[in-house]
């Protein structure tokens, strides 16, 4: 998961993510989390795109409270009749970072194939 996703994703509970890099001792990544703002208008990609250690991810999302709602075919931020609800953390496990952010973006995203 890139660092942008990962701020992305926790934007409703910033700081849970820097209490949890905190505690891992991630202090590079939590003056990166207190910088954001300056990052995103620098559009520093080196810092936005760097990939963040799984462990790291999986921590962090496991104390996320976001709930999404799986079907066959895609992944919802809203229930639908017969859909499964899914932490965070059970989404990462299964498909990767990625399709939560962009959930959380557009509301639904297709499983890919």
């Amino acid at each position: 998961m890139k660092f942008w996703e990962l701020i992305s994703v926790c934007r409703d509970q910033s700081n849970l993510l820097e209490s949890v890099l905190q505690s891992c001792g991630e202090h590079q990544l939590v003056e990166w989390t207190q910088k954001i703002d300056e990052i995103v208008t620098q559009q520093n990609r080196t810092i936005l795109d760097k990939e963040i250690n799984d462990g790291i991810c999986l921590t962090v999302l496991s104390k996320h409270t976001g709930k999404l709602y799986q079907s066959t075919r895609y992944l919802r931020t809203y229930p639908v009749e017969n859909e499964i609800e899914l932490t965070f953390a059970d989404v990462f496990k299964k498909y990767g970072g990625s399709i939560i952010e962009e959930t959380l973006e557009k509301g639904i995203a297709t499983f890919p194939i």
